[in-house]
């Protein structure tokens, strides 16, 4: 067993004991900035393997079979928090408590004014104009959590703009490319 899925592993005892017992999640380094959680594959992905509070985010998503920032996630992170206040971790539990209150705020925001196509297309051409390398799954995934979605919500109301946002944005990196190269940079 890897040391990341081994670190899992060892915040899932503390904090989700009952979550898991047949160790069939795994844990992984992600490309993105961030984490994310991959219930169909039983996988956990992270871009910082210290970043305990984005662990346990993802966590509560794989506990509660939620890719969306609900009651009943938002509850359970708050379970991590009294646990993380029991056993002394006070930060981590202000952190958690933090972080529920700020995607409460940020759903409300959402709930009182729609997203616009014309936004979420410029969060997906920044973000894969800034990770060229990364897929058109995983630009969705990040821009998706950006706003306290799930992919497949954000795919439902953006299907086609999504994808020529993405393809805009490798269009422009291969201009930029062109132009370096003609120009000697």
């Amino acid at each position: 067993m890897d040391s990341l899925t081994e670190l899992l592993h060892k915040i899932q005892s503390q904090y989700f004991p009952r979550w898991d017992v047949k160790h069939k999640y795994r844990m992984e380094m992600w490309n993105l900035p961030g984490a994310r959680c991959n219930n169909k594959e039983k996988l956990i992905q992270v871009s910082d393997a210290n970043d305990e509070l984005a662990i346990i985010h993802e966590i509560c998503h794989a506990v509660t079979r939620s890719g969306w920032h609900g009651e009943k996630w938002q509850n359970r992170f708050l379970k991590v928090a009294d646990v993380s206040n029991i056993l002394g971790n006070l930060q981590l539990a202000k952190a958690i408590r933090i972080e529920v209150n700020d995607i409460k705020k940020q759903l409300k925001r959402h709930t009182e004014r729609r997203l616009t196509a014309d936004h979420v297309n410029s969060k997906i051409q920044e973000a894969a104009f800034k990770n060229p390398n990364a897929s058109f799954e995983d630009i969705v995934s990040f821009v998706a959590r950006e706003h306290s979605m799930f992919s497949k919500e954000l795919l439902k109301y953006y299907p086609k703009s999504l994808k020529r946002a993405f393809y805009r944005a490798h269009q422009d990196l291969e201009a930029e490319k062109s132009l370096r190269h003609k120009s000697g940079i």
